[in-house]
């Protein structure tokens, strides 16, 4: 991901904390553009405590990105990451 990352205040809506978001960041498992938007991206992977969340972010320039929301991974989510190699993306686009 960017240098620099901004957080807005519903990235910790669901109890996130920004290292728990880093990790994720860093260690993320799938990264997708969110279809139907242009500048809206999602990233799979497990926060500092282990746990799948999924984290939403939308790119502000090339040095930055901003997170929007942090949360635990909803079942619709696993599922996609299941059927990556089968075609359809669900809710990610590659």
């Amino acid at each position: 991901m960017e240098d620099q990352v901004l957080f807005t205040p519903s990235a910790f809506k669901h109890g996130e904390t920004e290292a728990s978001i880093y990790h994720a960041i860093e260690t993320k498992i799938y990264e997708g553009r969110i279809k139907n938007y242009d500048n809206k991206f999602g990233i799979a992977a497990f926060n500092a405590r282990g746990n799948l969340i999924e984290t939403l972010y939308n790119i502000v320039d090339d040095e930055c990105v901003q997170i929007l929301h942090a949360m635990k991974a909803r079942k619709g989510v696993i599922t996609q990451l299941e059927r990556l190699d089968g075609g359809e993306h669900g809710i990610y686009d590659r």
